[in-house]
């Protein structure tokens, strides 16, 4: 039985790193419906027992289109792209108010 649960993770998984590509999310849409796909994540999200490896799918607009796809990613990656998003905005605004990258010298 555990190593069904873990077959069946690791297909899940499989199925979230696809269809998270953006280069190829038109592809994988063709390939897993959205209905299949929320059903991997379901279960994967089930065999996880820490939050931050559970997994989170939401519509992405893609930049130049209209158009959006579906992106999943991990609490854990998602906090990880906010907190260098954050470093990216301070490193900014500190060069544009003047100041050099936290060093302490200016």
């Amino acid at each position: 039985m555990q190593l069904l649960q873990s077959v069946l993770a690791s297909i899940c998984l499989a199925l979230l790193l696809v269809s998270s590509v953006a280069a190829s999310a038109a592809e994988a849409r063709k390939k897993i419906s959205d209905a299949d796909l929320q059903k991997a994540v379901v279960e994967y999200n089930k065999e996880v027992s820490d939050k931050d490896d559970e997994v989170v799918c939401k519509n992405e607009a893609v930049t130049g289109s209209r158009k959006k796809v579906r992106i999943c990613k991990t609490r854990a990656t998602i906090k990880e792209e906010r907190e260098e998003a954050r470093k990216l905005r301070n490193r900014k605004s500190g060069a544009a108010d003047g100041r050099s990258g936290g060093s302490g010298v200016q």
